[in-house]
């Protein structure tokens, strides 16, 4: 967890240095735009209070969203979501399908010409997981909305060329997570001493009655990306990690891999 954070301050350190070595004019006053976006992404996921087997795979990703971008500011709304085939590590017992849909927004100041801070808040961030074979046990689900803290470096190299890298690091995390040992329901519920299997909120996946508030201290939550603009064409790399243990000792860790294409207009 600790080598994570530093990973993604010192990506962060760097692209300041790189930054501060350039003599570049400021940005245009104000630039605004739609974007959709495709790609490819790769996944895995681990859950050890169920198995120690990992899964990874890859399939695709898209996005669409609105984009404002000046000397003051950059704020960004968007969906995206990613979409993969998982197979297991160690055995064949069925392909995996992941669904990653995610609702964000990002706002953030200028402290100098090519340096900004700011936030991002994950409005919706599902993950659905089904494993085939597994029957009443292959199901998985993880429904939050996240805030981060976010360093964001940007970079005119040209007057059509821009760099672009940002690290978002997780604050709070406000989710409910699912696992499937032949009923559906979160751990807390599981633990509890009154256990109604009418309770609707168990199985509904924005039933955020059994939701958990989480913070850096207890939920890893990263994500961080580089990106090569040219004029209205962009070519970027993604990743995001979480890492949890809604059960002690037993920690979930996702990653997610994303190669993007995003054009403007």
């Amino acid at each position: 967890m600790i080598k994570s954070i530093l990973i993604s301050f010192f990506c962060c350190f760097m692209c300041i240095v790189v930054t501060d070595a350039q003599n570049i004019v400021g940005a245009e006053s104000n630039r605004n735009s739609f974007f959709l976006s495709l790609g490819s992404t790769n996944s895995s996921f681990q859950d050890v209070k169920y198995s120690n087997v990992k899964y990874s795979g890859l399939l695709v990703s898209f996005g669409l969203g609105y984009n404002s971008n000046s000397i003051k500011r950059i704020w960004e709304l968007g969906l995206q979501a990613n979409i993969s085939r998982e197979t297991a590590s160690t055995y064949d017992n069925g392909k995996a399908t992941m669904l990653n849909p995610i609702i964000y927004f990002t706002y953030l100041k200028p402290v100098n010409k090519t340096f900004y801070v700011g936030v991002r808040i994950d409005a919706v961030d599902l993950y659905i997981r089904s494993i085939e074979g597994l029957g009443n046990n292959g199901s998985y689900l993880l429904n939050g909305s996240h805030l981060y803290g976010t360093a964001m470096v940007n970079v005119d190299l040209s007057k059509s060329l821009k760099l672009q890298g940002t690290v978002n690091i997780g604050l709070l995390s406000y989710q409910k997570e699912g696992t499937s040992f032949a009923y559906f329901a979160p751990q807390n519920v599981l633990e509890s001493e009154v256990f109604d299997y009418q309770d609707q909120a168990i199985t509904n996946i924005f039933g955020y009655k059994y939701f958990e508030l989480r913070n850096i201290t207890n939920n890893l939550n990263i994500r961080n990306g580089i990106h090569l603009q040219y004029k209205k064409m962009s070519i970027g790399y993604d990743w995001s990690l979480k890492y949890f243990a809604t059960v002690k000792s037993y920690p979930v860790t996702i990653g997610i891999h994303n190669i993007v294409l995003r054009y403007r207009f």
